[in-house]
């Protein structure tokens, strides 16, 4: 397993069997399109989750859910629905420039704190 996978392991504390289960629904995934009466070739993917799966939206919970630590690491409020989440702050006037501030380095941070693939 990789290192990404330990660190969702520890961070939900899924292990044994379930854990076991979800890694393996998520490796050696591939991809073939039929079009115009022809198939593609058979790619590895490397990254993504089949659509429609069963387990699509528990996965896609796990990926995101640093996202809120995040946010209310810099003192945002978020909101998510699906795949759709808004960022929101409510501040006085004279206190844009810092809550701009505030969101720049959340912004940072998502990319710096992200989980990595792989």
């Amino acid at each position: 397993m990789t290192s990404c996978y330990s660190d969702y392991e520890a961070s939900f504390v899924i292990g044994g069997q379930a854990f076991s289960w979800i890694a393996s629904f998520l490796q050696d995934q591939t991809q073939q399109v039929f079009y115009k009466r022809c198939l593609s070739e058979v790619p590895q993917l490397l990254f993504g989750i089949p659509q429609g799966s069963v387990l699509g939206p528990l996965l896609f919970l796990l990926y995101v859910s640093e996202m809120f630590d995040i946010v209310a690491e810099f003192g945002f409020t978020s909101h998510a629905f699906a795949d759709d989440t808004q960022l929101y702050v409510s501040v006085p006037a004279v206190s844009c420039q810092e809550a701009t501030e505030r969101f720049v380095a959340a912004l940072n941070g998502f990319v710096t704190g992200w989980p990595a693939v792989g």
